[in-house]
């Protein structure tokens, strides 16, 4: 009795392993996206403006989501040559992490919080173990 205790809570942890959210897009026409659909997206509103989101699968905390969106406004500032970004606006509920950025070639004195796109991603990727 004792044995299949033990085995059904292996099963349930590995289960709840498999419920976690992963970092990766929510548009990346495969089957795997993440349990219920997690992941990023973007849409391009201007060259130097993105609206940027990260959907969570209910087992990923709003700090994480949050995070993803980051990591992936700074991803895109980077790709596109901006070594800075700023969130312009922002929405969080408990599944979605939605966050309007805006690119600059240079940090900005007028803006009250501007993000290093590079230190951004080289803290969220070791923070969350990404390679």
């Amino acid at each position: 009795m004792r044995n299949l205790h033990f085995v059904l809570l292996a099963l349930a942890s590995l289960g709840l392993v498999g419920c976690t959210a992963t970092y990766q897009s929510q548009n990346d026409g495969t089957f795997s996206r993440g349990w219920m659909g997690s992941g990023y997206s973007e849409s391009k509103m201007a060259d130097d403006v993105y609206q940027v989101s990260y959907t969570s699968n209910g087992f990923t905390t709003v700090t994480k989501s949050t995070d993803y969106a980051l990591l992936r406004s700074a991803e895109l500032a980077l790709e596109n040559g901006y070594p800075y970004f700023a969130i312009v606006n922002q929405s969080v509920t408990s599944l979605v992490s939605c966050m309007t950025v805006k690119f600059y070639k240079e940090k900005p004195a007028n803006e009250t919080l501007v993000f290093d796109a590079a230190q951004v991603e080289r803290e969220k990727r070791a923070l969350y173990n990404l390679k």
